[in-house]
């Protein structure tokens, strides 16, 4: 069953747990991210975790947990995996390392099922 933006139910569970977390223990420079120009398809489409510090809490918590989909950014660089994210945005990964003690949740039946797999090349 897909949510509204076509968040799986399942995603839009982690989506919505990862933004409560963040209220609670949230400290994190989303501006520093957004200076260095994170979260930028190669045509220059900004991803939805530009949106705001909510939004890029929750989209990274998503990746942390191998529940987001995947996606190039620019530079060809995949983010879809767990390793994958921390590589891409390692200050925001380590935070989410300190509220979280591992990348599965037990309920989440789309943890690394890949539903929409990408391939990324130079840009």
């Amino acid at each position: 069953m897909l949510a509204s933006g076509g968040l799986s139910a399942a995603g839009y569970g982690v989506h919505a747990f990862a933004k409560m977390r963040k209220v609670l223990r949230g400290e994190f420079d989303y501006d520093a991210a957004i200076a260095a120009d994170k979260y930028v398809h190669p045509d220059g489409r900004k991803h939805y975790a530009t949106t705001n510090a909510g939004e890029y809490w929750a989209e990274g918590v998503q990746w942390w947990f191998f529940s987001n989909y995947g996606e190039c950014f620019a530079g060809g660089v995949k983010v879809e995996t767990p390793e994958e994210f921390a590589a891409y945005d390692p200050k925001l990964n380590e935070l989410i390392s300190r509220v979280f003690t591992t990348h599965r949740i037990p309920m989440d039946v789309f943890h690394a099922r890949r539903i929409r797999p990408v391939t990324c090349g130079p840009s």
